[in-house]
């Protein structure tokens, strides 16, 4: 029987990895504390963990896609380290590759705890680029940081999720370093792109002709042209699915704080991702936290729906 790929952590994004991985071939072992989050993927490849410590002796390779720092450094350091830590022998994970979005202290102490195991496994902090869209479709970006030797072993796999793998340094950590910075550019450029459309909306232009316009011009970019915010103008993104399914407000905000927990380390001024910040602080606390983050397109065009003669309604 070919060796197992563990999975943990199997929500919006883990889920659709995980599927590609049975599509081509890899047999699956799953952990999430939500075990329905994966009874339907289960199969002929595909079977689930009772605990950490089953999946991490039973998979040669484990890759985690969890919510937060405290998740990842909670799976790593408190269950997946000490269960390899147990036996000397080759048996369990030689690889980990941490596909979560994290803060580059994190990656580095989870580094160092696996250089403390009596046999060499592997570890890499490769966050990913896509969304749910790309993890569907298998065209993810994969930042990594980690030596050059274990991203040669883990390669294979992770072009089975994604159209790119991108070596950011060989240190660890480098992979959270391009995540960070490039999540704090998504969350500003989100913005951008709702606040045009929601001003075009009011000046009498509808969001699809808007992006037509946006789509060949100098404004483009990949949340005019692939991931749109505004019902109607792209096909297959959550605007179209009352902002379900997708990189909810909460995890933007998570990112944004991380991005700016590290600007402060740096000294380093990024006044446009605070502005960002707090955007996404207010909408949350509307009640939009569980919606995709492109619904800032519908927080920010509702914010005009006391302008007398002025109907808000995105959908219409």
């Amino acid at each position: 029987m070919p060796p197992f790929v563990g999975l943990i952590g199997v929500g919006a994004m883990g889920s659709r990895m995980a599927a590609n991985l049975a599509r081509r071939g890899h047999q699956l072992l799953l952990y999430d504390v939500v075990e329905r989050r994966y009874q339907h993927l289960l199969g002929e490849r595909v079977q689930g963990a009772a605990s950490l410590g089953e999946l991490a002796a039973r998979a040669s390779v484990v890759l985690t896609m969890l919510p937060s720092p405290s998740a990842v450094r909670a799976v790593y350091l408190q269950e997946l380290v000490p269960a390899l830590n147990t036996a000397a022998s080759p048996r369990g994970a030689s690889l980990c590759i941490d596909s979560s979005t994290v803060d580059p202290e994190t990656a580095r102490s989870i580094a160092r705890a696996f250089q403390t195991l009596p046999r060499q496994v592997g570890f890499l902090d490769a966050p990913v680029s896509g969304g749910v869209v790309g993890a569907e479709q298998a065209t993810l970006t994969f930042m990594v940081g980690g030596p050059s030797s274990a991203l040669d072993q883990a390669t294979p796999l992770l072009q089975c999720m994604g159209k790119s793998v991108l070596h950011c340094g060989e240190e660890p950590g480098s992979g959270a370093i391009a995540k960070i910075c490039n999540n704090m550019a998504l969350g500003i450029q989100m913005l951008s792109i709702c606040e045009a459309l929601s001003l075009g909306r009011r000046l009498g232009m509808p969001p699809d002709k808007l992006s037509a316009v946006l789509n060949v011009s100098s404004a483009r970019c990949w949340s005019s042209d692939t991931y749109n915010p505004a019902p109607g103008a792209v096909k297959g993104v959550p605007a179209e699915n009352d902002y379900e399914d997708g990189f909810v407000c909460d995890l933007m905000r998570k990112d944004l704080g991380l991005a700016l927990l590290a600007a402060g380390r740096a000294q380093t001024s990024v006044p446009m991702a605070e502005r960002a910040a707090e955007l996404f602080n207010r909408m949350s606390a509307m009640g939009y936290g569980a919606k995709d983050f492109s619904g800032a397109y519908r927080y920010l065009y509702a914010q005009g729906h006391a302008v007398p003669g002025v109907e808000c309604d995105d959908r219409e």
